[in-house]
């Protein structure tokens, strides 16, 4: 006999892992104090990559409204913030094209709630990302939040896979005997009371023990490899990147076929010199071409035009190419100093002598100094020269290269952190 709401499988309490353990995906959680920062949605995306996540979840992004934003390095941030110009808060949801593909829709609920959908070979799977209140906020607020996030929970989809990632400011302590199954033995310190809302929220299993958690249903508690700690990992946060890994494969949402229409570097041919050998590759192609057809039984206006594409076709390909991937602002320079930071944690973090680690945190402290100071310079450039370029085609109308210069992807990621 099954209650209402139950399967047959919950009933009788079958635990079975619900996918196989060889489709693996990582998933991180990483409260970044702000991206704000020049560089620091750069130098996010990049932990992301080295540490081999398809979604990273991102807290006090400090960015304001709403949106969906493609970066010059091909991964997608989604984010909400605050309606006003408060730069506080603010969460988002970063991913890999593979993530990025498979995402099916998101719901951006307010400054610390965002939900995303994903599509995968098995079962749809939905994130929600949370930045919750502190301990010491006012319990008005914190009852706010947690009403909210209920209302998320109640109107999911509840046959797709939940995971829950966030700063949730929530310690859980140790007694696993009261929450039998919803946290593991193993848990840190006492339990406070955003610990206790969060134990107490929904029979969540919580795979972590420190303040920055991912949570997961019961259904899928078994499809949870591992939760740790990415100490290394450095954008000049005080909190640590954590990632867990699930057995879980995104697929590719399916959409409606578009043509596949190559488009060429059409930009090139600003360049008079350019401009002129496309105009004489093509008169003289055409001519090839329209040599070529002749005696053949076509009607004389479909002959015209299916030799004139073909021209075009085939001078764009050999003059013009297609266009080549925009690269980040950021410099060499600035990648060597940031490598160079993270350097410096690894060995604050590698050492036992307090008095090697005063002396690495003043070294660190330093180092952070000129990284700042580099990628500010990077941007500064960066800008002007965008500026630079807007202002030449505004003198010559060019409305196409100025639309495509505001809609650059980090010019867009930058006006929405107002940095």
């Amino acid at each position: 006999m099954t209650h209402r709401g139950q399967s047959q499988q919950d009933t009788l309490g079958l635990n079975r892992p619900q996918l196989h353990p060889k489709n693996i995906m990582k998933i991180g959680n990483w409260n970044v104090r702000t991206l704000n920062a020049s560089g620091n949605i750069t130098l996010a995306a990049r932990e992301m990559t080295k540490k081999g996540m398809d979604i990273l979840g991102i807290s006090e992004t400090h960015w304001t409204g709403q949106g969906k934003v493609e970066l010059a390095g091909g991964e997608t941030i989604i984010y909400s913030g605050r309606d006003d110009e408060n730069h506080r808060q603010g969460v988002g949801i970063l991913m890999s094209k593979t993530a990025a593909r498979a995402l099916i829709d998101w719901t951006p609920v307010n400054e610390r709630i965002r939900l995303a959908r994903y599509h995968s070979q098995h079962i749809k799977l939905t994130i929600i990302h949370i930045y919750a209140p502190t301990e010491d906020a006012e319990e008005q607020e914190k009852d706010k939040f947690y009403m909210r996030l209920q209302d998320v929970l109640d109107s999911r989809n509840k046959h797709d896979m939940l995971i829950i990632t966030g700063d949730m400011n929530a310690k859980v302590g140790d007694g696993y005997q009261d929450y039998d199954g919803v946290m593991g033995k193993h848990g840190l310190e006492w339990l406070n009371n955003n610990g206790e809302r969060l134990c107490d929220m929904n029979e969540l299993v919580i795979t972590g023990t420190q303040i920055d958690h991912t949570l997961i249903n019961q259904r899928f508690r078994n499809s949870v490899n591992d939760t740790r700690v990415h100490r290394s990992a450095d954008i000049g946060s005080d909190h640590y990147l954590v990632c867990t890994t699930i057995k879980l494969r995104l697929k590719k949402r399916h959409k409606e076929r578009k043509s596949t229409r190559i488009k060429y570097d059409t930009a090139k041919l600003k360049n008079q010199i350019i401009l002129k050998t496309f105009a004489i590759h093509l008169r003289n192609r055409y001519h090839i071409l329209e040599e070529e057809g002749q005696g053949v039984e076509y009607e004389e206006v479909e002959c015209d035009f299916q030799v004139m594409e073909r021209a075009y076709v085939e001078v764009a390909e050999a003059v013009l190419g297609t266009p080549r991937k925009k690269k980040p602002w950021l410099s060499e320079e600035s990648w060597s100093l940031e490598e160079a930071r993270e350097g410096i944690n690894k060995k604050i973090l590698g050492t036992r002598s307090e008095r090697v680690k005063k002396q690495l945190r003043e070294k660190y402290a330093e180092k952070n100094k000129e990284v700042k100071r580099s990628i500010k310079a990077d941007k500064r450039k960066w800008m002007e020269d965008i500026a630079s370029e807007a202002e030449a085609a505004a003198r010559k109308q060019h409305m196409k290269t100025l639309y495509g210069l505001y809609y650059n992807p980090d010019l867009t990621s930058s006006l929405t952190s107002g940095s």
